[in-house]
């Protein structure tokens, strides 16, 4: 893999050929993959809004300046009570061919929890505000995989594949027109501008086009998108990984943290191409968050991902 920008004009090549609509006077307008074109339907993913609603209010939380250790029952609130949030991070897998650990949901759910009671018990709140916010973000990304992957079943029902399409569409986290970035789009829209990348269009891209074949019953197809789709969200938190080690002497406690969670969600990926990277990584997050030499971090994840920084 490696960064890529993308200009304007491309983006705009990519969705006329794609799947958007074409414009005749024709009510059922044909779109390129040879059906009837239909957005994402907003019903399919109402929860999926939710859920990254109480995201977005915990993130508001932790960023707040009165931000203290009483505020750790709200977010409690949040994650316990909004939308099946927790019972949906519990039951979270990782669909990769190259996971590790399968079951990562019971995992992801041990460290938020754990981060609630620390931070009630007023133990490094900035810490245990980092945790949670981006362990929720590493959910959402095994997420939109997750419900990309419904369409690979054996013998796939398709409104079946169509609903997780759409699923994993709210789970990334921009309106209907790739708009408005929440969450992990969010967090790729701040890469795009500090890289001069385009990882939100090419996630918004691709999701448009599998949709696109989906309505035309033609799974076949959807495989690579799958993979850009995904390759490009793991992109983006690599480049979150380079990002905070970049800033790692501002604040060598919070920035060792941030670029630990993000980490964690390319470890996976890494360890497949380059173990011994991995391994020497997994190494310095031993030494403390605040003690590890933030050169061997960022070159093993630039290395891996083929990024010319």
């Amino acid at each position: 893999m490696s960064i890529r920008s993308t200009t304007l004009t491309a983006l705009v090549l990519s969705l006329l050929i794609g799947c958007v609509p074409a414009t005749d006077d024709d009510d059922s307008a044909a779109s390129e993959c040879g059906a009837p074109y239909q957005p994402f339907d907003a019903g399919n993913y109402q929860n999926q809004l939710l859920r990254i609603g109480a995201y977005e209010q915990i993130v508001a939380i932790r960023k707040s300046e009165t931000f203290a250790a009483a505020d750790f029952g709200t977010i409690e609130d949040l994650y316990i009570n909004t939308a099946s949030l927790q019972s949906k991070v519990q039951g979270r897998g990782d669909d990769h061919d190259y996971a590790v650990v399968l079951d990562i949901g019971v995992e992801m759910d041990s460290s938020i929890t754990t981060a609630i009671a620390a931070g009630k018990a007023d133990d490094q709140i900035a810490v245990q505000g980092q945790i949670i916010d981006k362990t929720l973000q590493r959910f959402f990304y095994l997420s939109v995989h997750h419900e990309m992957m419904k369409s690979q079943a054996d013998d796939p029902v398709a409104l079946d594949v169509q609903v997780g399409w759409d699923e994993g569409f709210g789970y990334f986290g921009v309106d209907n027109s790739g708009a408005d970035p929440s969450g992990i789009a969010n967090t790729l829209s701040k890469r795009d501008v500090e890289f001069g990348v385009t990882l939100v269009a090419e996630v918004f891209n691709g999701l448009l086009d599998g949709r696109c074949f989906i309505e035309s019953g033609d799974f076949a197809v959807l495989p690579p998108i799958i993979d850009d789709v995904d390759t490009a969200m793991l992109r983006g938190f690599a480049l979150s990984v380079v990002h905070e080690m970049d800033a790692y002497d501002e604040d060598p406690l919070i920035k060792g943290w941030e670029g630990r969670l993000y980490w964690n969600v390319i470890a996976p990926y890494v360890a497949s191409v380059d173990a011994a990277a991995a391994a020497a990584v997994e190494a310095e997050w031993a030494l403390g968050a605040d003690a590890i030499d933030p050169s061997v971090v960022r070159g093993a994840v630039t290395d891996a991902f083929g990024f010319d920084l």
